[in-house]
């Protein structure tokens, strides 16, 4: 049994779930965890033994996702026919059908039979088992799924059947008492198969051989069969027009006399047949008249004739060599020029393959140019090193190539870089300047602020000092409250003052005027607690308050010779919060340019560190390729080398060498079969120069003129020999 798919209508958290079908030997699903491999096989085990019921504590997998509980499996058979099993949840394991593929019912009792008649516990250890059962230690204990697991370790399913029927066969066979049991003649037939098998074994390697010869030459043999049933097919039509040959010339003939003969009117009855055999006689009489006149003017002739040239009878010999040999001289007469043709066409071919071949090549050089099986040998290795160093050559210029237009464009980029740097607006300070400036800009903030502070200080002490005679008493319990949030504000003013300074950019001003206004409300807030109450118009607070004036002046002086003289560091005509949040700007502008050129110059430094390592690999690309190159060379002049030695031109390839090899063996097969034609020849000419010199001297003395050159009268005088030693 195979499973070969599977439908999962609702089970755990599959829903209207198809898998297959499973074509190869194994299918192997693959997840990470709580992916549902547990669930699809929990599925396969009760689509074929069934659910469990209400009271098992296993996982009942309810269809989480929706459809019926169950679904069904695709099957195949030993025999490779599908079946269907389809079961869903419910009593008893949940009801079960069975259908072929063409949707025929079969019948569900086939399902025992398909699992093997194997129980659930086998098939759940055995066949489709999980990390839970390989981790119980009782698994083994079961005798049928010992001798299942035995058996797929051993490749023999039914071993727990067969190793009942062994103990059984061994109880009969192992008798108790006794010497000749049947176990040992068993062994005994055992050892003589055994030698057997390897006599076998021995001849197989020669069986093999003999076997594949046999299949050559069978194959050889129906190559021949082959032929030789279309000759004989090509014969036997020719045969036939041979033999029909006389007879279409006797049906021409006759029709044409038909056409020549007149009409006659009145035919006798049986005329045709009377016709014919009135005409065979006269023929035979005819012929029998002719033979008896040559018979009679014969014998008249020889009765006529003197006896002549009696001597020839002393050439009885002579003569009968003559008459034994007519038909082989008139044979080799007339076979002469068509095996004369044959070896004309043998040269022309000879010719045209050394045309093929080349001007300077004649029959010398084609039998002495060697063209063996090492020589070809040979010239495939060296065709195999042309290869590697053509191949390896065109790859290193393909590199190197490769290198050049990567260099180049690696060059290009530079040069962008470097136009885009030289167009890119550089900072008139530099950063150790621009940090002088930025701390510079800071102490002019803090500076300003001060003055400010002591402006906005000098404004409420004349404040005071020309409204004290309007000035009230502070009361004495609320003066250390007024110290305090005066020292409160004044704190804060500084703190925002220098946050802003800081912090710079936008948060400058708003520091600054913040600073400002809480150091002014803390000036006040201090010189309200410092008020002792007394009476308006004071003259000591008058005093004080000059005293504090007069402070403040020579303060806010120094600062303003201070502000004059760093102004001037910047290039500020006057220090306010506009210049310096301009200058502060203007150092932001001349960062960013910084940052700018920063990164210009990495992209300049990088192209150029990137052009450097191109040129460096293009170099080693370079001699790789030279190197390539040498070898080339190397293995290319070897080939001309090689070529020279046999007269080659340099031109040749290694191809058009082999090529030129099978040719110059064409050419020898010619060569061999014009020379055995030639010598065929040259026996036929031998055996017409020893007859015609039987012939001429017997001739001559006969008075029987001959022409040693012309085939037909030495045949006419040697019939004239023969007649007349018959004579």
């Amino acid at each position: 049994m195979r499973i070969n798919g599977l439908h999962i209508d609702g089970f755990g958290k599959f829903a209207d779930f198809r898998q297959g079908p499973f074509d190869r030997a194994v299918t192997i699903f693959q997840g990470a965890n709580e992916a549902g491999k547990s669930t699809l096989l929990a599925f396969i085990r009760r689509v074929l033994y069934g659910f469990p019921d209400g009271r098992s504590r296993l996982n009942p997998y309810p269809p989480l996702a929706g459809g019926r509980h169950g679904g069904s499996l695709t099957l195949a058979t030993d025999a490779g026919e599908p079946v269907i099993v389809h079961r869903v949840s419910g009593s008893s394991g949940g009801s079960v059908a069975m259908t072929s593929a063409t949707g025929e019912p079969r019948a569900s009792a086939e399902l025992p039979r398909l699992l093997g008649h194997h129980s659930r516990n086998v098939f759940e250890n055995v066949f489709a088992f999980t990390l839970d059962e390989l981790h119980d230690d009782a698994l083994l204990r079961d005798e049928s799924i010992n001798g299942q697991v035995y058996s797929a370790g051993m490749g023999a399913a039914g071993l727990p059947g067969a190793l009942r029927e062994l103990a059984e066969e061994k109880s009969k066979r192992f008798l108790k008492g006794g010497k000749k049991h049947a176990l040992h003649l068993a062994a005994g037939k055992l050892a003589k198969v055994d030698t057997g098998l390897r006599d076998v074994a021995d001849n197989a390697a020669a069986y093999r051989e003999l076997t594949t010869r046999l299949r050559g030459a069978e194959a050889e043999l129906e190559r021949l069969n082959a032929e030789g049933r279309e000759a004989r097919a090509r014969l036997n039509r020719q045969r036939r027009l041979e033999s029909a040959w006389d007879d279409w010339n006797d049906y021409m003939e006759a029709d044409r006399e038909l056409d020549v003969l007149p009409e006659i009117d009145e035919f006798p009855a049986d005329g045709i047949n009377r016709l014919d055999t009135l005409e065979e006689r006269i023929g035979n009489a005819k012929q029998e008249r002719r033979a008896a006149e040559t018979e009679v003017a014969d014998l008249q002739t020889i009765a006529d004739a003197p006896l002549k040239h009696e001597r020839i009878v002393d050439h009885a010999a002579a003569i009968r060599t003559l008459e034994q040999g007519r038909t082989s001289f008139h044979k080799a007469v007339h076979d002469l020029p068509a095996r004369r043709a044959e070896l004309e066409a043998h040269q022309g071919n000879i010719a045209a393959t050394l045309r093929n071949l080349g001007k300077d090549w004649d029959e010398a050089r084609l039998e002495s140019f060697d063209a063996s099986i090492a020589v070809r040998d040979e010239i495939s290795r060296l065709q195999e090193r042309l290869g590697m160093t053509r191949g390896e050559l065109d790859r290193c210029r393909i590199v190197l190539e490769q290198q050049e237009s990567s260099l180049e464009e690696l060059m290009a980029e530079e040069q962008i870089a470097a136009q885009r740097l030289k167009s890119t607006a550089k900072p008139d300070l530099d950063g150790k300047q621009r940090a002088e400036h930025r701390k510079l800009i800071r102490k002019l903030s803090m500076t300003l602020v001060q003055l400010n502070a002591l402006r906005e200080r000098e404004s409420d002490l004349q404040a005071q000092l020309a409204g004290l005679t309007g000035v009230s008493a502070v009361p004495a319990g609320r003066r250390n409250t007024v110290r305090g949030a005066g020292v409160v504000a004044f704190a804060g003013g500084v703190a925002s003052a220098i946050a802003g300074v800081v912090l710079g950019g936008p948060l400058l001003p708003v520091g600054v005027v913040a600073g400002v206004a809480l150091i002014g409300i803390a000036v006040y807030l201090l010189l309200q607690s410092q008020s002792p109450g007394a009476p308006i118009g004071n003259a000591s607070l008058a005093a004080s308050i000059r005293k504090s004036l007069q402070r403040v002046g020579v303060e806010a002086g120094s600062l303003k010779s201070v502000l004059k003289r760093d102004a001037g560091t910047l290039g500020l005509a006057s220090v306010n919060q506009e210049a310096l949040i301009a200058a502060e700007s203007a150092l932001d502008t001349a960062d960013a340019q910084a940052r700018a050129v920063g990164r210009l110059l990495e992209e300049r430094d990088r192209a150029s560190d990137a052009v450097r390592r191109r040129k460096e690999r293009k170099q080693q690309s370079a001699k790789v390729a030279h190197n390539a190159r040498e070898e080339f060379e190397s293995v290319q002049q070897a080939w001309f080398e090689w070529l020279r030695d046999r007269g080659l031109p340099k031109s040749y390839s290694p191809e058009t060498v082999i090529k030129l090899c099978t040719s110059v063996e064409v050419g020898l097969e010619q060569l061999g079969s014009a020379r055995t034609w030639q010598r065929r020849i040259d026996s036929i000419q031998d055996d017409i120069d020893r007859y015609t010199a039987v012939v001429e001297p017997l001739a001559s003395e006969c008075g029987i003129a001959v022409d040693t050159n012309d085939a037909r009268t030495i045949e006419v005088a040697a019939e004239a020999l023969v007649t007349l030693h018959d004579d």
